[in-house]
């Protein structure tokens, strides 16, 4: 098999080499082909090279196979339907924490969010509930809102070891960083552990 692709390819080679070849100015159009071992073969499409390799000569001189043209082994011209996926519709304060993806990771938000949005600096309800400086350090009780951190509080580009009795305008923006999550299975696997990493 492998055999047969490299003459095929030394075939194609000596042809645009030739002298007075009609395909010494162009490139060799190919129709690429995976085996069913996963390998990507290539074939000359020109009537010519495709003689010379002992394959059919009633071969289109532009034929390109449509699902062989992508990562995707579906034609390009399929209009793919995506799965559609729900957001947790848990109210806040009946949800439960959602673990980290990874070490310093921003926590994912929990609940339902679609009454809060958009969230501005003039509109923002998740201070409502999570603008507690006060329970810094202290255990929670189960459905209590999780405080903002105190890096929060920190003007990281002015004042980046003093904390402030207020939130910092550039942090006003939840979910810039804070996401809600659906039911969508992770595309890769996350072994991480908040335990293991302590």
């Amino acid at each position: 098999m492998l055999k047969k692709h490299i003459i095929t390819a030394l075939l194609a080679a000596a042809a645009l080499l030739a002298a007075g070849s009609p395909y010494a100015a162009t490139p060799v159009q190919t129709n690429e082909q995976v085996s069913d071992k996963g390998i990507r073969h290539a074939r000359p499409l020109s009537p010519t090279l495709s003689r010379a390799a002992g394959e059919g000569a009633n071969e289109s001189p532009h034929e390109i196979l449509v699902n062989g043209m992508g990562l995707s082994k579906t034609s390009v011209f399929e209009v793919p339907t995506p799965v559609v996926y729900h957001y947790s519709v848990v109210p806040p304060g009946q949800s439960k924490l959602l673990p980290r993806a990874y070490p310093g990771a921003p926590p994912q938000i929990s609940h339902d969010i679609a009454d809060f949005l958009p969230i501005t600096r003039e509109n923002n309800l998740c201070i409502a509930c999570h603008n507690q400086p006060d329970l810094w350090g202290k255990k929670l009780e189960a459905g209590s809102a999780t405080p903002i951190p105190p890096s929060h509080f920190t003007d990281l580009r002015n004042a980046p070891g003093k904390v402030t009795d207020h939130l910092i305008n550039a942090r006003y923006n939840c979910n810039q960083c804070h996401v809600p999550q659906t039911d969508a299975p992770p595309l890769v696997e996350n072994t991480f552990s908040a335990k293991r990493a302590r």
